[in-house]
């Protein structure tokens, strides 16, 4: 005759309750309810939204506080919450005139199953909200994912939902598309204190990966819609203001920022089209700056008039730019903070 077992009141008691823990903690970061935001650029138009001019300091400075690479995942974890913690901190210490994102803010394919951008593009938003901080958006490579929004659908809700966010797409040429490849092409005029222009600051999408030979993927280059855009600005700030420079912020290197920073690996890491983007920057000799993220290092060099530059993660960069001064290599300042 077979002996009943017995399952003791205190273990059902104790499966009840962490099955009931599970539960809820999957509810609260979104397991049931995935932030889906495919398709909202088609009900959200964002294209040729107005970016503000801003000004410098009575000082002469302007203070940017610049981020990459934050991986997000769903914004209530406890590592999103962490990175958000100290990117508050940061921002409360640096007081910046603007804060900078270089892409890479969301990661799906690594966690499927908890991710919820939406929820993380509203925690990432409301840190700055909360502080009526100026943000500039840029997407990287992992934005590009497609997994519940493509970059595009990520920017239009920022952009529809939150007043401090700054990010635009320009309208493609002559009409032949509706805007320029990618997500967010678009220029912030710094003005000095007569509202002269001083500065411009150039947000790029670098796009994401493609696929290449044997079923490959490799990094993907700027189109040339979006190098002629470039190009085009830096044209027109010559006119303008013959005297000033522009920084550029993306996500992916080019060769000449690669070769710069990392001459031993520049060959390997750097898109060989992205040349297209330093041929157009050396040729109209206005440039400052570029900066991008996606290494996960620390790298700064000032190389053909123009300094290189790269956020590490975890991390950001404080960058002062003085545009009233007349060379290149002392009009910026670079500190790195821990985060």
């Amino acid at each position: 005759m077979k002996k009943k077992i017995l399952i003791p009141v205190s273990i059902l008691l104790a499966l009840a309750l962490l099955l009931g823990g599970a539960y809820f903690y999957a509810k609260s970061i979104s397991f049931f309810h995935r932030g889906d935001l495919t398709g909202y650029a088609d009900e959200h138009p964002y294209a040729g939204r107005e970016v503000p001019s801003m000004y410098t300091r009575d000082t002469g400075e302007f203070v940017i506080l610049k981020f990459t690479d934050t991986h997000f995942t769903t914004g209530k974890g406890l590592r999103d919450a962490k990175i958000l913690a100290a990117m508050g901190a940061a921002v409360d210490r640096a007081k910046p005139d603007l804060a900078v994102i270089t892409g890479d803010v969301l990661e799906g394919w690594t966690n499927l199953l908890f991710y919820d951008p939406r929820g993380a593009l509203d925690a990432l938003a409301e840190l700055f909200e909360s502080r009526a901080q100026p943000w500039a958006y840029v997407p990287g490579n992992h934005d590009h994912e497609g997994y519940l929004g493509e970059p595009e659908d990520f920017a239009a809700y920022l952009a529809q939902n939150y007043t401090y966010c700054i990010l635009s797409n320009e309208p493609g040429p002559d009409g032949v598309a509706p805007f320029l490849t990618g997500a967010t092409q678009y220029a912030i005029p710094l003005l000095d204190a007569g509202g002269s222009t001083a500065h411009k600051l150039l947000f790029m999408d670098s796009l994401g990966f493609e696929e290449v030979e044997n079923g490959e993927w490799w990094q993907e280059s700027m189109k040339p819609d979006q190098v002629g855009w470039l190009e085009a600005q830096l044209m027109a700030l010559k006119e303008e203001a013959p005297a000033a420079r522009a920084s550029v912020f993306f996500h992916f290197e080019t060769p000449a920022l690669a070769e710069a920073t990392e001459p031993d690996n520049w060959n390997v890491w750097s898109p060989a089209g992205n040349a297209a983007v330093d041929d157009v920057m050396r040729a109209a000799g206005n440039v400052g700056l570029l900066s991008i993220g996606h290494w996960h290092q620390t790298h700064c060099a000032f190389q053909g008039g123009m300094y290189y530059h790269v956020t590490r993660n975890p991390g950001a960069s404080v960058i002062t730019i003085f545009p009233a001064d007349g060379n290149p290599q002392d009009m910026y300042r670079f500190e790195e903070v821990a985060c």
